[in-house]
């Protein structure tokens, strides 16, 4: 299995085991190679089951403030330290074979068109992608970049306002000054709506 890794806890974690949760789990394995300790933080660009495993193995969450994520759909993780370093890590273009099966499976699965059949048949390709990643060395499965790390991450004290509009409490660093009064991201953009609709008619 992985190495130094417990990947029960990630499953268990997440509910299943899937490509994605190997692929996460497999650059932790990585990563770990280059990390210092625990000051670090992650800048991932996606929203997939990878993720997941970034938060159990690393300790990175979304809590704790040190996992960034802008989901671009892509299997690119930035991990960055104090030192000015960092290291960029991206999927290599893999070839798992049955390619068009697959993506049929899939255009079936999302249009809900799938019988059972095709969810067995689908099952048995994700069964087949998950061994293949778990066989592959971590070298051959990403691309290493150095990168310059201008700055981290941290968890910041948790110091809320109101917001002018609706009266709930919003982190400061979440809201917008508009005006001369604090206003949480839904009700600035719907009163900006109602600002442009006011202004066309």
């Amino acid at each position: 299995m992985l190495v130094n890794m417990t990947p029960k806890r990630v499953i268990d974690f997440h509910g299943h085991l899937c490509p994605e949760l190997v692929i996460g789990s497999k650059i932790c394995e990585y990563a770990q190679q280059f990390l210092p300790g625990r000051s670090f933080c992650v800048v991932a660009e996606n929203c997939t089951s990878a993720v997941d495993a970034i938060q159990v193995l690393l300790g990175v969450t979304f809590g704790n403030q040190r996992l960034k994520v802008f989901d671009f759909g892509k299997h690119v993780y930035t991990f960055l330290w104090r030192s000015d370093k960092g290291i960029k890590l991206s999927l290599k273009n893999l070839s798992y074979g049955a390619e068009d099966e697959y993506r049929e499976l899939s255009r079936k699965i999302i249009s809900s068109k799938a019988t059972f059949d095709d969810m067995v048949d689908y099952q048995r390709l994700l069964d087949k992608r998950v061994m293949f990643l778990l066989q592959l060395n971590v070298k051959d499965m990403f691309h290493l970049e150095e990168v310059k790390c201008e700055h981290i991450f941290t968890e910041l004290p948790a110091l809320y306002n109101t917001c002018h509009d609706c009266h709930q409490k919003v982190l400061v660093d979440r809201g917008i000054e508009y005006h001369g009064s604090f206003y949480c991201i839904p009700c600035f953009k719907r009163k900006s709506t109602e600002a442009t609709l006011r202004n066309i008619q």
